[in-house]
């Protein structure tokens, strides 16, 4: 590129010399620049001053050399420059620019903006030590990208940057910063920052306000992929940090009334007001009240929870109960931090006050079930996403007992639950359990087991299960019952209705027992023994007798499922 062409007048008034220099209008840089110096004394003295409207910032980018390494900046610019000096000395700079059109990009696409406006003011002071100076910035218009954060900046919500600092040496102190965007978000503080940029100590303010835009805009995009990636926020937050050597030294979030609520549905917090705190050194104290809470649609009811933070361990400072549905969970000990690994880790104990399962079953949305849901819960932890129960659980369910064992949960509240674990029914009562299900009625103690069980996103993909009856006390099987479980084994239904078995109500039995191995998608069916070509669901007992073979071996688990779900809906027995 050829230098650019400027005109050059001198004007002498005693040792005072004024040079205007314009380049023409053809140029890429549209500037006038007018230069004064004084000639007068051992050191001379010059001020310049520069004005430039509607200046091609790519021009000026190709001029420099790349203003971006690597990337690209265009747009246009006006500005006007003021510069004072001594000799070879800066003394004094002052600019003020208002950019248009404007757009930018770093080699890597990790910083990128398009459509912007803005303005910006700096002023710049030499002293003995160092330098001095002030800069203000806005932007009211475009798309700005700083990975991952995207913001799109208006008239309405502006993005507006205000910093006071000086340079001494190699150590950059920032006595003030201040950062709003619109009424949305107010930040600001104090920051020092050594060789190499090396942040030395920061300490910044985030001044109450509300919690939806914080999220929407600044948290949201680090939180993908996780359980916290879709929220909706109302309320008022406000935090305070300081670090050290690029480390967290302290810090503390303060919640005003928050409710926030998990878009799927997961869990939500109402009403949750409370300071939680962190301090490098040393012990810090925090509490979190709410009003009401939900996890997986079950509802906690209003608690205060009371935090200790030790290094980078949390424990809960009292024991806690919290009120769940009729019962209530009641925490013993409650741990969360990291691990020498640097790997989140958390332990819990405690035990579970009886709660209705009817009223537990209603609220997941699944088949009301009777008995009572408590316990104790020996122990818990979380590592690596995954939480482990340490021990058996024991439900009180149908009048019997349902044991679980070598129970986990990958990812709880993340995008694709896994549970694993072992479960074993005790002695449970047929008659209690048929007529919650509306399946018919059945009289008789049932066992089984359900091992090697993993649940993906809470739907069966594999799965041992066994159920049997055992061979004491009353055993009576309804017309009903008999047709429900042949059109499980894919036998017709209302057989028994038509024809001598018909005048009978109820019949005896002596087993009933019906197992599935689940694997890809397609169950491997068996029942109490074999019968020819199929096997007996129910082998009869006493005249009148009656046998339900099944025929089906492989079921695909979605047509097996459709099936238990037409069965429990209905409500009554139709008779042919």
């Amino acid at each position: 590129m050829r230098p650019t062409p400027f005109s050059l007048a001198l004007l002498l008034s005693g040792l005072l010399l004024t040079a205007p220099l314009a380049a023409p209008k053809s140029a890429p840089l549209s500037l006038l620049v007018e230069l004064e110096l004084d000639l007068r004394g051992a050191t001379p003295q010059w001020a310049v001053t520069a004005q430039g409207r509607g200046v091609d910032l790519a021009a000026l980018d190709g001029l420099l050399g790349g203003l971006i390494e690597g990337g690209q900046v265009s747009g246009r610019l006006d500005l006007d420059l003021w510069l004072t000096g001594r000799g070879e000395q800066l003394a004094e700079a002052a600019a003020q620019m208002r950019w248009r059109e404007g757009a930018f990009s770093d080699a890597a696409g990790l910083h990128a903006g398009e459509g912007l406006a803005g303005a910006l003011t700096a002023t710049l002071r030499q002293h003995a030590d160092g330098l001095a100076g002030t800069l203000q910035a806005t932007l009211d218009e475009g798309a700005l990208y700083s990975d991952p954060i995207y913001l799109e900046p208006s008239a309405e919500t502006p993005l507006a940057l205000s910093l006071t600092g000086e340079q001494r040496g190699e150590t950059l102190r920032l006595e003030r910063i201040d950062y709003r965007h619109g009424t949305a978000l107010h930040l600001s503080g104090s920051a020092t920052i050594g060789p190499g940029a090396a942040l030395q100590t920061a300490a910044l303010t985030l001044h109450p306000g509300p919690a939806a835009p914080l999220y929407q805009h600044y948290l949201q995009p680090w939180l993908a992929g996780t359980a916290l990636q879709a929220l909706e926020l109302e309320g008022a937050v406000a935090a305070q940090v300081t670090l050290a050597n690029n480390a967290l030294r302290t810090a503390s979030v303060t919640l005003d009334d928050l409710w926030l609520a998990d878009r799927d549905g997961r869990f939500s917090l109402g009403g949750a007001d409370g300071t939680l705190r962190y301090q490098q050194d040393g012990t810090a104290q925090s509490a979190l009240r709410w009003q009401e809470a939900t996890v997986w649609s079950l509802p906690l009811a209003a608690a205060e929870l009371q935090v200790a933070q030790q290094g980078t361990l949390l424990t809960v400072a009292t024991p806690l109960r919290l009120p769940l549905l009729d019962g209530a969970l009641q925490i013993e000990t409650l741990r969360f931090g990291l691990d020498a690994e640097g790997q989140h880790h958390a332990a819990f104990a405690g035990h579970l006050e009886p709660i209705s399962m009817a009223r537990f079953s209603e609220a997941l949305g699944w088949p009301i079930m009777s008995g009572e849901l408590g316990g104790v819960v020996p122990g818990i932890e979380l590592r690596d996403g995954r939480i482990a129960l340490a021990g058996a659980l024991l439900v009180q369910l149908f009048d019997g007992e349902l044991v679980a064992h070598n129970l986990s949960l990958e990812q709880p509240f993340g995008p694709v639950p896994r549970l694993r674990g072992d479960l074993r029914l005790v002695n449970a009562d047929l008659a209690l359990l048929t007529r919650q299900l509306a399946f018919g009625h059945i009289e008789g103690r049932l066992d089984g087991h359900i091992e090697d069980l993993e649940l993906v996103d809470w739907r069966p993909v594999r799965f041992n299960a066994r159920l049997a009856t055992r061979e004491a006390g009353r055993r009576r099987i309804s017309q009903r019952a008999v047709d429900n479980l042949a059109s499980l084994g894919g036998g017709p239904s209302g057989v028994v209705s038509r024809g001598f078995l018909g005048l009978f109500e109820t019949f005896p039995y002596r087993r009933i027992g019906l197992s599935c191995r689940l694997e890809h998608g397609i169950c491997q069916m068996e029942g109490v023994a074999p019968a020819g070509e199929g096997y007996y669901i129910v082998q009869g007992g006493l005249l009148p007798r009656i046998d339900v073979i099944g025929h089906n071996r492989r079921v695909d688990w979605e047509t097996l499922v459709a099936r238990l779900a037409t069965i429990t809906r209905a409500q009554e027995a139709v008779i042919r």
